[in-house]
């Protein structure tokens, strides 16, 4: 069985047992938009759930007592505290045998103290790699994380990746099979990348980027959630980047792309063309200076915007003019990893400009207070507006 199948497998098992993330449930209904492979990989699952009444075993499985029997087998040979099971273990576990799969892959993909399978460099899994640090997964669930400011290498299945700084950097050979790898900028941190064909993708805090490690077939396409700048390499083959609400296809150009803001895409043009497109609505074409925002319930709206305002964040700075302070809660959660609270609701609405740096919360706070007399109490990541 390729990497392929083993991904869309737990992918299905995740989605048969509603443990799926919002991120991966998006990934999963593009994958079967879009390959073919991952059609026939879902069918033949669902055929075999079908057959085996899967959904039978699910609702007669007594989690209490299973869980009791498999303490029992777990904590014979280690300490209770080595051992963590995530809630839903029995769900998963009921999954894999009504689907034939059995405890051998329960337990040799799921349990928390497997690291993954032997090879090239040292992977943990992703459900269990609690960690603040930007991470690169894999297709087959194992990952790496890549430490701030420091410079490492790693050999992945053939491909040589090279992390320095905040930039990851890979070579190797193109594989026969195209998986999508998922890189995860967690807040407070800013990542770039540089993928096969030489396109350069910066991403702000708490992003998502999905890549395959090289392009095939008539298109290059990759998928976004959070904000990304984009520095697109010109070829011949169009470059499509999905994102939550609307896709957006360039030749060779220079945009941003922001879904922070639920419901909605902004795409900012710096140089080039861009079509943006969305389901049921008209196709609309950009020109540098332009910003397109969309939503499902307005559709496209266009206006022009300025480069320094909206690529600030690249320096780590953020302006703002007449915003009310609820607003930037949400640009605070992600650069300094802090949740507001409001003890008064008026508070909220309160507007102010200026402009925040990455790393100097503490001078915004003391400028807020001075200037708009607005006390606040911050207590390790709470961060309490008063």
């Amino acid at each position: 069985m390729n990497e392929s199948y083993h991904h869309i497998r737990r992918l299905y098992l995740e989605k048969l047992t509603g443990t799926i993330s919002e991120r991966e449930d998006f990934e999963l209904s593009e994958l079967l938009r879009t390959d073919i492979d991952a059609q026939h990989i879902w069918e033949s699952l669902d055929k075999e759930r079908r057959d085996l009444d899967a959904d039978i075993i699910l609702e007669r499985i007594d989690p209490e007592r299973e869980l009791e029997e498999l303490n029992s087998h777990l904590f014979k040979d280690r300490e209770p505290e080595a051992v963590r099971i995530r809630n839903d273990w029995w769900k998963w576990a009921a999954a894999t045998i009504a689907l034939g799969i059995g405890f051998s892959y329960f337990f040799s993909n799921l349990l928390p103290w497997n690291n993954g399978s032997e090879g090239e460099v040292a992977v943990v899994h992703q459900d269990t790699a609690k960690t603040n640090e930007v991470k690169l997964m894999f297709a087959d669930g194992n990952s790496v994380v890549f430490a701030e400011g420091g410079s490492e290498e790693y050999s992945v299945d053939g491909m040589q990746l090279e992390s320095s700084g905040n930039q990851l950097k890979y070579t190797g050979e193109a594989h026969d099979v195209v998986t999508f790898n998922t890189l995860e900028v967690p807040a407070t941190k800013d990542y770039s990348i540089n993928l096969s064909d030489g396109t350069r993708i910066f991403l702000n805090s708490e992003s998502t980027l999905r890549f395959p490690f090289y392009f095939s077939g008539e298109t290059r396409e990759i998928f976004i959630e959070g904000e990304a700048y984009l520095e697109v390499a010109k070829d011949t083959k169009p470059f499509i980047v999905h994102t939550p609400l609307a896709d957006i296809q360039v030749l060779g150009t220079r945009f941003n792309v922001n879904t922070y803001h639920k419901g909605v895409v902004r795409t900012s043009l710096v140089e080039g063309k861009v079509l943006l497109q969305a389901e049921n609505k008209k196709p609309l074409q950009l020109l540098p200076g332009q910003e397109a925002s969309y939503s499902e319930a307005r559709g496209f709206a266009t206006a022009n915007f300025d480069p320094a305002e909206v690529l600030a964040w690249r320096e780590g700075i953020f302006y703002f003019q007449h915003q009310p302070l609820e607003a930037l809660s949400g640009i605070i959660s992600r650069w300094f990893g802090s949740e507001v609270v409001f003890e008064r609701e008026d508070l909220a609405k309160h507007k102010v400009s200026g402009m925040l740096e990455k790393g100097h919360l503490d001078e915004f706070l003391h400028d807020l207070n001075k200037t708009s007399g607005v006390n606040y109490t911050l207590k390790g990541s709470l961060l309490i507006l008063k």
